[in-house]
């Protein structure tokens, strides 16, 4: 991605599924591949403008108290936090997240926010599959998240 210099990698047999290209509404975007093997297995750029006094992840709060937003539980939904921690490119999180009626899912996730123009960006790079393929993707989730980086909008890091 151009606009704000990200950068990340994914194996080369996998599918881009949507390149962001269509807007969702409000000015969302997202860009997403998956594994040849199963769509389950993928990896994903959200993009999500918010306010821009919003200029940074700790203008949403503290690492644990952004978690307890993503991994919550309730009705019909059981999230674990399993590890969190602040990272040059945002908040990363490891967790899963089971929904009654689906599989349970195994995610790793980094959130960023970066200026963009008259608003922030939040920005989410996501790498997740079912927990019942966890052992067997972890090394290849965990390659692909390590290679996102995020530089600022001029190509700077």
């Amino acid at each position: 991605d151009s606009e704000f210099n990200i950068k990340f990698e994914v194996p080369s047999d996998w599918s881009l599924l949507n390149d962001g290209r269509e807007a969702l509404s409000e000015g969302r975007r997202l860009v997403l591949y998956s594994s040849p093997q199963t769509k389950e297995t993928n990896c994903f750029l959200a993009y999500t403008p918010t306010r821009p006094d919003y200029s940074s992840l700790g203008s949403f709060g503290t690492l644990d108290y952004v978690a307890s937003t993503i991994v919550s539980n309730g009705p019909g939904v059981e999230g674990e936090l399993l590890a969190s921690r602040v990272d040059p490119a945002g908040y990363v999180y490891d967790y899963t997240i089971a929904v009654d009626g689906q599989p349970k899912r195994h995610l790793k996730t980094v959130f960023s926010v970066v200026p963009s123009g008259a608003a922030s960006m939040i920005i989410a790079f996501t790498a997740q599959c079912r927990q019942d393929d966890y052992k067997a993707e972890q090394a290849e989730l965990d390659r692909i998240l390590a290679s996102y980086s995020l530089g600022d909008k001029k190509g700077k890091k």
